[in-house]
């Protein structure tokens, strides 16, 4: 029989282990770099890279669990994946101890196996046991362990699987803040593999060379667990994903002592590479095979792709061609679910970011699912990774080596998971750092270890030290400068074009490095109103300015809106958290276009009846808002006493003739001050998206609650029919 432990029993170990947790056995951080090949259950299946094979099993501890947080006084349900409180919204932001427990049988034939129990992520610290064994803890939200459960598992029984779970925001962890612990939980798979005592654990792969050919070189753990010392062969396959064609076969023979884990190197030559990049994201597989004789053990398996990132001063490079970013910040949430998204929703995510032209993805801020990694490599989005190192502080040096210490074990395990993805091409080891004395230290650390452990991709932090002389500088540290940046509005204030003094004053002290927005948008200024759109157009034309090479691009603050753990909403997305494409949206749409259709006799036109009842002395104005922002005029098209009803014709030329405008229904007195904004008109291409704000008594519809609503229209020749008080809007 298990041995149970009661409540207070593992409560009261957690705390002791809290205390000396670093003299006890951690979690092995050695995982397979894209993700541990293996099938989860269910849709995690879809992306995995290395799907399970006859020569490994395995079984998903996904599904319902026992759930208890402390002072609850029974057990609950809850489903794993997911961040705890969001099934019912009572205790979301939860901050403290939470106890997971499952009951679950493996098969008497993998008696004899090596079997890992994988975590994918835990948020922050899981203190694990196994049929009452302490089998160790892990520290650190985001990123994927593992133990071996070969000794403790009953083979052919009941196996009893508890987690102790603590997602408190303590000064020694990273992050400190509340803003990355409260999704707490098991929030990523959890599963068992069984495999063969001769194995690999985990690949880096890359590569050298990219025209005529190109050489792989493939970095294997290999982990003899049997008691005894083993001969073998490593059969090592190379398949273009394109074609299913195999275009490498090498073998070699090893010798391995008893309980010897030991890296192995392949040098491998492949002709007539065929490259990864946005346009062509082309893949391959490696697949190693363990033989002793002509008896296969253990196959692994991981995609690579073929390509080179160079930073130079005057950019970033990839493949030797200039690249220019036109990237989003995505943040891992989903109403109702937190940070346990589903490959439905990241699919989407992927689907409407490239419909936007973006070609870059920045995982604010910290790791995600190892899926959206899959996927951003299938469709050619590059992807800038960071560990969770927000705004973190130090208050004393213990408590600063305490953390730099945590970093270093995120960076590790962040890069070891994901090295072998071509979509990976910056990797950042801080957010808007607070470490004041020791910043310096925090940088110039990570940052080189970052070098030790990857060295064919740039590492950086993303600052927000840069609007005062000296910038950041720590920036001497980084291989490209990443400045978030939000002048205008509420937050730096004065004007976007302080942007352009901000470049000015951060080329003149480092010179030989570019730099990349890593974050720009209108903070603090209402997200559905005009000067929210200006405010992000007038950044981007500045970033976008080809007269300042050395700037590489810009990535828009954010993709999708999400609740913070204050309870509120960061409502800056251009999508909102159900991922319905705000007016925003097609901004940047028009904004990250490579495809400009510059046509100086392109018109547009609205046709709209609109019913209004206007108090007396007030006017009915369309204001267009042109390439450059500057109000191009106003144009009166109603003035009375009494309600009327108006026929609106709205033609649209922009002065460039590229067929985007904003168009501004409002109120005006007798003087010409603006009373309210009645509408606002969006117009991308061949769409209109509209949006009707508190109209009050302007207009009435029986039935109809026309605030806040959009409505997406398809042109028929250019025109839109639409008349607002017969024909409803609707939700897009």
């Amino acid at each position: 029989m298990p041995r149970k432990i009661g409540q207070a029993a593992l409560i009261s170990i957690f705390l002791l282990l809290a205390t000396l947790g670093p003299y006890f056995v951690t979690a092995n951080f050695l995982v397979g770099p894209a993700k541990v090949e293996s099938a989860t259950g269910g849709e995690s299946q879809t992306f995995l890279e290395g799907s399970a094979s006859a020569l490994r099993e395995n079984l998903s501890l996904c599904g319902v669990w026992d759930f208890k947080h402390q002072g609850a006084s029974s057990w609950s349900k809850l489903d794993v994946p997911r961040c705890w409180g969001w099934e019912t919204g009572s205790f979301i932001f939860y901050e403290g101890l939470a106890l997971y427990r499952r009951i679950f049988t493996v098969s008497s034939g993998w008696s004899g196996k090596f079997v890992k129990l994988h975590f994918w992520a835990v948020n922050y610290r899981a203190d694990v046991w196994l049929n009452g064994k302490y089998l160790g803890f892990h520290e650190g939200g985001y990123t994927p362990f593992w133990f071996d459960a070969s000794p403790h598992l009953n083979y052919g029984s009941s196996n009893n699987l508890t987690v102790l779970v603590d997602n408190r925001h303590l000064s020694s962890r990273v992050p400190d803040s509340a803003w990355g612990m409260k999704h707490g939980g098991i929030h990523e798979e959890v599963f068992l593999e069984a495999c063969d005592n001769l194995t690999v654990l985990w690949s880096k792969i890359d590569t050298e060379g990219l025209i005529g050919q190109s050489t792989v070189n493939a970095n294997l753990s290999l982990y003899n667990r049997y008691s005894e010392s083993k001969d073998f062969n490593i059969s090592i396959e190379i398949i273009d994903l394109q074609d299913g064609a195999s275009v490498i076969n090498k073998s070699r023979e090893f010798s391995f002592s008893a309980n010897e884990t030991r890296e192995v190197k392949f040098n491998l030559t492949l002709y007539s590479p065929k490259l990864w990049s946005p346009k062509t994201p082309n893949l391959y597989l490696l697949r190693a095979t363990i033989y002793i004789g002509e008896t296969p053990l253990d196959e692994y398996e991981s995609t690579f792709g073929v390509r080179e990132v160079e930073v130079r001063s005057d950019g970033l490079y990839l493949n030797g061609e200039k690249l220019f970013i036109r990237g989003v910040n995505l943040r891992e949430f989903y109403p109702q679910m937190g940070f346990t998204e589903n490959d439905t929703i990241r699919q989407h995510d992927v689907k409407l970011i490239k419909a936007a032209g973006a070609n870059m993805i920045r995982l604010a801020h910290n790791p995600q699912h190892p899926h959206i990694l899959d996927l951003a490599d299938r469709e050619g989005l590059l992807i800038f990774e960071e560990i969770p190192a927000w705004q973190i502080s130090a208050p004393n040096s213990s408590i600063f080596s305490q953390k730099l210490a945590s970093g270093k074990q995120q960076l590790r395990e962040m890069i070891l998971r994901d090295y072998n993805h071509p979509s990976v091409i910056i990797w950042s080891t801080g957010n808007e750092l607070r470490l004041g004395s020791y910043e310096s230290t925090w940088v110039s650390t990570l940052n080189n270890e970052t070098r030790v452990l990857d060295k064919t991709r740039p590492v950086t932090h993303a600052s927000d030290k840069h609007r005062g002389t000296p910038v950041d500088p720590t920036f001497g540290y980084d291989d490209i400068i990443c400045i978030n940046e939000y002048y205008g509005g509420p937050w730096y204030g004065n004007s976007p074009e302080d942007l352009i003094d901000c470049f000015d004053r951060i080329r003149s002290e480092y010179p030989a490095k570019p730099i990349l927005v890593s974050e720009y948008g209108a903070a603090g200024i209402d997200p559905m109103s005009t000067e929210f759109l200006q405010t992000i157009r007038a950044h981007w034309l500045i970033i976008s300015n080809n007269t300042r090479e050395y700037v590489v691009g810009g990535l828009i603050w954010v993709f999708d809106q999400y609740q913070g753990t204050w309870g509120g909403w960061d409502t800056m997305g251009i999508v909102d958290g159900y991922r319905n494409p705000l007016p925003a949206y097609y901004l940047i749409k028009e904004l990250y276009s490579e495809e400009i259709e510059f046509n100086l006799i392109t018109v547009y036109k609205a046709h709209l009846d609109v019913n209004f009842s206007l108090s007396e002395g007030s006017k009915l104005v369309a204001k267009f808002c042109g390439y450059d922002y500057s109000y191009q005029g106003n144009s009166t098209v109603w003035n009375g006493t009494t309600p009327t009803q108006v026929h609106l014709l709205i033609n649209l030329t922009h002065p460039r003739g590229y067929p985007i405008k904003i168009v501004e229904l409002v109120l005006t007195n007798d003087t010409g001050n603006v009373m309210s904004v009645v509408a606002t008109f969006v117009v991308y291409r061949s769409h209109l998206m509209i949006r009707l704000l508190e109209l009050d008594n302007l207009w009435s519809v029986p039935g109809e609650d026309r605030t806040a609503i959009f409505r997406e229209m398809v042109a028929i020749d250019g025109q839109w029919p639409y008349t607002l008080w017969t024909d409803p809007p609707h939700d897009p």
